[in-house]
């Protein structure tokens, strides 16, 4: 399995969801449908009722990825908890 940067894994999930602005200007909805769309990607994910069901791990991608790329988006939805 190739390893890909966060800028890479977010460049390749556009281009396969036909989205081809800047990250800056993405609506919430089409950096959702990014994310989900990189998060879908992992073997972890099991679907129930075709529904993903994402592993703990794998949202831990997910979330790095958003806070990496899509940092106002992160702050915004208050993505970042301490536990």
């Amino acid at each position: 399995m190739a390893m890909l940067s966060p800028a890479e894994a977010v460049r390749r999930a556009k281009l396969v969801l036909g989205f081809e602005m800047p990250n800056s200007e993405m609506t919430d909805s089409e950096i959702r449908a990014v994310i989900r769309y990189i998060g879908c990607q992992s073997r972890e994910v099991k679907y129930i009722n075709h529904v993903p069901q994402f592993s703990p791990s794998c949202l831990g991608v997910m979330l790095l990825i958003t806070a990496v790329e899509f940092p106002e988006f992160y702050s915004k939805y208050e993505l970042s908890q301490e536990n």
